[in-house]
Parts: structure tokens; C-alpha cells; sequence
């Protein structure tokens, strides 16, 4: 019996195909500038409910992105902040099940640093299309973000000094 449940797990682990493992085509396509096709790879990943959909969204966003959709861009970087929020809790009953069997069911909530980039290509975005009022917003909310994450005592390098810069720029974060 012990050797049978011991199989099943095994099994059920080499069965889970992780996140670098689905995205690693799509990423090679974005390295040879390929972005449509990445993006035709990345896009049901990104729209299929799961616990790695944040990740995937992010990686769909930029994808679109760096195709010229800045509108499913913007539309699939502005899903990604709010699944960020609404998926920013730890459910103990996950936790335990992944110290037993695997890490990957533990939702993906995203590190403090790829947060606060949903907002910097948010601004980028909103730029690019001469939304200057919308790129404000998202420079305030970096800098929110940002002294978050300074009073909650975050190491240095889970700040993102790229959004932090580009709040800057738009003369409203707080200079490092």
C-alpha cells in the first residue's frame, strides 16, 4: 500500500507540467521577435482561469505589448491587478498541501516587484497612446506601492526600481 501511494504521487508530480515548461516556447518566440506567435501561444493560458494565471497574464501582457496591441495589452495588465488583489491572501489548506505534495498548488500571487511593474507598463502603455491623465494614476499608484513596501520593511531587492523610475519621471514618486 505505502509503495502504491508513494507511485500515485510520483505519478502526479512528473504529470504537472510546470510554468516554465508552458511558456518556454512563447518565450522563444519573443526572443527572435516572433510576438504574434507568442502571443497566439501565451493567449489561452493567459484567459484560462488557474493558479498560474497571474503569471501568465503578465507574460500575455507583455507579449501583446511588444506585438502593438496596447489595448489588449492594457486591458490584460489591468486583469492582472486585479487578480493580484484578489488573490493576495495564503489559504493554509494550500500551503499544507504543497509542503506534502508540491509547490505548485500554491496560487501564484505574485512577487512585491511584479506588481508594482503591472503599474510601470500600465504608465508606458498609457503613454504610447498619449494618455497622460491615465499615466499619472499609475506613477501615483507606484508610488503607493513603493512606500508600501518601504514601511512593511521590504528588502531592497524586492523593490522595482524600474517603476520607481518611471513615477519619477512623470514628477511623482519619490526619488530612492
Amino acid at each position: 500500500m505505502k509503495y502504491k501511494l508513494l507511485f500515485v504521487l510520483f505519478i502526479f508530480n512528473a504529470g504537472c507540467a510546470t510554468y516554465q515548461h508552458k511558456v518556454q516556447q512563447a518565450r522563444s518566440l519573443i526572443e527572435d521577435h516572433q510576438f504574434p506567435q507568442s502571443v497566439a501561444l501565451l493567449e489561452p493560458l493567459a484567459k484560462t482561469p488557474s493558479d498560474d494565471q497571474l503569471i501568465y497574464l503578465l507574460d500575455y501582457a507583455v507579449a501583446t505589448q511588444l506585438a502593438g496591441d496596447l489595448k489588449e495589452s492594457t486591458q490584460s495588465f489591468l486583469k492582472a491587478d486585479k487578480l493580484v488583489e484578489s488573490v493576495d491572501y495564503h489559504s493554509v489548506s494550500r500551503i499544507g498541501s504543497s509542503l506534502a505534495l508540491s509547490e505548485e498548488m500554491v496560487q501564484y500571487k505574485g512577487d512585491s516587484f511584479e506588481k508594482m511593474f503591472i503599474n510601470a507598463y500600465l504608465a508606458m502603455n498609457f503613454l504610447s497612446e498619449n494618455n497622460y491623465d491615465a499615466a499619472m494614476v499609475e506613477a501615483r499608484r507606484i508610488n503607493e506601492k513603493y512606500q508600501k513596501n518601504r514601511l512593511d520593511e521590504k528588502k531592497s531587492f524586492e523593490q522595482n526600481f524600474f517603476s520607481i523610475f518611471i513615477g519619477s519621471n512623470l514628477g511623482i514618486s519619490k526619488k530612492v
